[in-house]
């Protein structure tokens, strides 16, 4: 059986599943036929260098999602250089205003933000004190932990996603982007 007719045999099998993984990681079908088709791509790559036997179910169910979360980082980056566009244009004029700017907001997020910190893991809470409430670096948390800067981004970013929540049920912000403009404005204050 030559390569691409095994491929296609594998494929056809586990297309279903594989399917019903994007829908339920990215929440929409067409961007789960997105995720789906860019998985057959990177197993298709890999297909030469691997037998069939190297591609267990658990394998390929592991590519796509990874595909998926390589998707939503996209439409993060995406959603941010939009939002940073309207703002330097000027049409983002609402969207500022809707920002804890005031002191009484800006404390209040403060608060809730130190109360939530206590609620993570010792290692998260830690690093997320150092990048949000510190304002450190990466590279300076990474010193200061003895962690390398991509475990700390990583450790950063777990947090991250767990505090938006709590936030966005409180009131305080909408979603992570608006957490993102909280903390580089605040970044900025420091800095002047």
């Amino acid at each position: 059986m030559s390569a691409s007719a095994s491929f296609e045999a594998l494929w056809r099998q586990h297309q279903a599943a594989l399917l019903r993984v994007c829908e339920r990681t990215l929440g929409d079908s067409d961007a789960a036929r997105d995720a789906l088709s860019r998985t057959a791509v990177r197993v298709w790559l890999q297909w030469s260098r691997a037998s069939q036997e190297d591609w267990p179910w658990a394998l390929l169910r592991r590519v796509a999602i990874n595909v998926c979360i390589d998707l939503q980082r996209e439409r993060r980056r995406q959603a941010l250089r939009w939002t940073s566009l309207d703002e330097q244009l000027g049409e983002g004029a609402d969207l500022e205003a809707a920002e804890p700017c005031e002191e009484q907001e800006e404390q209040r997020l403060q608060a809730l933000l130190l109360e939530l910190l206590e609620s993570l893991p010792p290692q998260l809470r830690a690093c997320a004190r150092l990048a949000f409430v510190e304002q450190q670096s990466y590279a300076d948390i990474a010193v200061a932990l003895r962690l390398t800067p991509a475990n700390v981004r990583k450790i950063v970013e777990r947090s991250r996603k767990r505090l938006v929540k709590p936030l966005a049920r409180a009131g305080v912000i909408r979603d992570e982007a608006r957490f993102h403009r909280w903390l580089s404005g605040r970044r900025k204050r420091t800095a002047d």
